[in-house]
């Protein structure tokens, strides 16, 4: 599932949460770099561990450059974990809700 973008409500306009669902997993924003230019800066937030070769912060030249290689990071990290995104679970106004069976 795509990660989403919203906008970060405590900041100027160039700067978005990721998300999964719910759940903020990462930020892209425009800021300065290393080399002090310009530039969409990306981090995963609240991943631990994962294999040595990914990424959990980067930096690009576009903002769909940076949405790009956070959600290669996020689906590294997904098949690391042993884990997959999926969508939210869509319920109906009608529908009852209903305890857990043990």
């Amino acid at each position: 599932m795509p990660l989403t973008l919203a906008q970060n409500p405590e900041k100027q306009e160039a700067d978005f949460f990721v998300m999964s669902n719910h759940l903020q997993v990462g930020r892209i924003y425009l800021g300065k770099t290393r080399r002090h230019e310009i530039g969409w800066l990306w981090a995963l937030n609240g991943v631990y561990g994962g294999p040595k070769s990914m990424r959990i912060a980067g930096t690009a030249a576009t903002r769909e450059q940076a949405q790009s290689e956070l959600q290669a990071s996020w689906e590294t990290w997904l098949r690391w974990a042993g884990l997959q995104d999926t969508a939210p679970p869509i319920l109906s106004a009608d529908a009852p809700l209903s305890a857990p069976s043990s």
